[in-house]
């Protein structure tokens, strides 16, 4: 997922519920590096007069932007001419970053305590070991020490 600051447009043509295409201005397109985007459109630039909301997921490539309809639990409409269109964190991608964030939390505490990831301190010989402490061996048994 990409972001871009600031980036805020107005549609240039209606754009019915099943369109797959983006009707915005050539020089806000361009701003649009290549790959994906959660967009909004909204009917109102004021927060407080917002009635009706859409995100989308906007891929570009070439210079052309392919629309998927009705992200995050909104649905596909027909919006106006003139219609707002920005690129803002949406509560899908705050709720992808806090499971993101809970997924590896519990991978490092996993690990942390006893994973078996490393091996910890190494006997005086210099023998490779396992978190209870028992030699590392390869097939021949042969003692495996740490590389040179």
């Amino acid at each position: 997922m990409r972001f871009i600051n600031n980036w805020i447009t107005q549609l240039t043509q209606p754009m019915a519920a099943a369109a797959t295409t983006l009707p915005v201005p050539g020089a806000a397109l361009s701003r649009l590096a290549a790959g994906t985007y959660l967009l909004t459109l909204v009917n109102s630039a004021s927060e407080l007069d917002q009635t009706q909301w859409e995100v989308i997921e906007v891929t570009v490539a070439n210079g052309v932007a392919t629309v998927t309809r009705a992200r995050e639990e909104t649905t596909a409409r027909a919006w106006p001419t003139g219609t707002l269109i920005y690129c803002g964190v949406t509560a899908g991608t705050i709720n992808r970053f806090a499971q993101t964030i809970e997924s590896l939390v519990a991978r490092v505490t996993a690990l942390e305590g006893g994973g078996g990831v490393d091996p910890g301190p190494e006997p005086s010989d210099g023998a490779l070991t396992d978190p209870a402490g028992s030699a590392l061996t390869d097939q021949a048994q042969n003692t495996l020490v740490p590389a040179a």
